[in-house]
């Protein structure tokens, strides 16, 4: 007996909840953070893209689709929008998402990084410093870091929350 082949669009449409807001829930493959996957020519595709790509149109190259839902598992097309990576972003920032709104990419500064060397009053001391031609290595080797890492500490691109 022969395989048979189900069409793709019935294959999305047999695997999905509509819940009571509107989403369509995909019932199949999940990804580690929540979109759903299916095996789609040859590769695993998010279910998401796919759904657009059927029931709205092809993606223009380099961009991405976004949820109105914020729910990663839907692929109702009335949830779906495309937008660039800015706009990703944004749509994350807005929805309260962004890992650093929701403590799971916590910022590490100053001594709370695994690489500091210095401590702030170091950092203190360093801006503190009246330089002359030269100090910038003398200082560095007296501290452990480069030259450059001291230029950075003057113009404070590093150590800026001091």
């Amino acid at each position: 007996m022969g395989t048979v082949i189900i069409p793709v669009k019935e294959r999305l449409l047999a695997k999905r909840l509509i819940s009571s807001c509107g989403c369509w829930v995909w019932l199949g493959t999940v990804s580690h953070n929540g979109y759903g996957m299916i095996h789609y020519n040859r590769k695993n595709t998010r279910v998401h893209r796919l759904a657009y790509e059927l029931l709205c149109g092809k993606i223009p190259e380099g961009l991405y689709v976004l949820h109105h839902c914020d729910v990663p598992s839907c692929f109702n097309p009335e949830h779906l929008f495309v937008g660039d990576k800015h706009a990703n972003m944004q749509d994350c920032w807005n929805k309260g998402r962004h890992p650093w709104q929701t403590g799971e990419h916590p910022v590490t500064r100053g001594v709370d990084h695994y690489r500091t060397i210095l401590t702030p009053e170091a950092v203190k001391a360093i801006r503190a410093h009246k330089y002359k031609h030269g100090d910038k290595a003398a200082m560095a080797r007296k501290y452990g870091i480069s030259p450059r890492q001291i230029f950075g500490i003057l113009r404070r691109d590093t150590w800026k929350h001091l």
